[in-house]
């Protein structure tokens, strides 16, 4: 009949074959730019872990070339999202879902400890194994907690095991548990990373008059 209304796919989409396709694509587009304007998931967060660097020592703890391991960590502690429980449920254990560190918390960790005895002049050399020299002391450790508490009171809490080690004779020069917990007056991840910070340099000044005590560099 003469007049009638077409009918079918082809009076919502004239073209045809690649033409078709292509009108799709564009039309998906648009939509996709539409919903990002109107407002979608936040962008990540990546968070540095830096430490201020210490008073230099008068003399070396360890008489020698330290190799400094990374701290093994198991399961969330090693993930590179940051951690947060509630006070009232500690078991519990989230994750932030866009706030990560720049790299995992044992590598962070393991970096910054380099740098803190560097700076502290702790040893005539501080490396990791990645430059493959025969070291006379070995640090190693475990992170056990590393993880922002949802108060009243808010904090963040770090728990790690430190320990040196004599090369030439597998002495266990120095082995302890270290923990720090600082407050932070609101739930922002910002203000619990410069507490992580804080926590850890805590930690390592603690460690580092250990070594001193230990007498390996008298």
């Amino acid at each position: 009949m003469t007049g009638a209304a077409p009918s079918g796919p082809s009076s919502v989409f004239p073209f045809r074959g690649p033409l078709r396709a292509l009108s799709l694509l564009v039309a998906a587009g648009v939509a996709l730019a539409l919903g990002a304007c109107g407002g979608g998931a936040p962008e990540d967060s990546f968070h540095r872990l830096v430490l201020a660097a210490p008073a230099p020592l008068d003399r070396p703890v360890l008489p020698g070339t330290v190799d400094v391991g990374r701290p093994a960590a198991d399961g969330l502690t090693a993930d590179r999202a940051l951690l947060y429980s509630d006070r009232d449920q500690p078991d519990r254990i989230r994750r932030y879902g866009y706030h990560l560190w720049t790299d995992a918390p044992p590598v962070l960790i393991q970096q910054q400890l380099v740098r803190f005895l560097r700076a502290a002049r702790a040893a005539p050399a501080v490396v990791t194994a990645d430059l493959r020299v025969l070291p006379d002391y070995r640090i190693d450790g475990r992170l056990h907690r590393f993880e922002q508490i949802v108060g009243p009171p808010g904090t963040v809490l770090v728990e790690v095991e430190l320990g040196a080690v004599r090369m030439s004779d597998g002495k266990m020069v120095h082995l302890a548990d270290y923990q720090a917990e600082k407050t932070v007056t609101t739930n922002d991840p910002d203000e619990a990373v410069r507490a992580y910070q804080q926590a850890l340099a805590d930690i390592f000044n603690r460690f580092l008059g250990d070594l001193a005590r230990a007498g390996e560099g008298r």
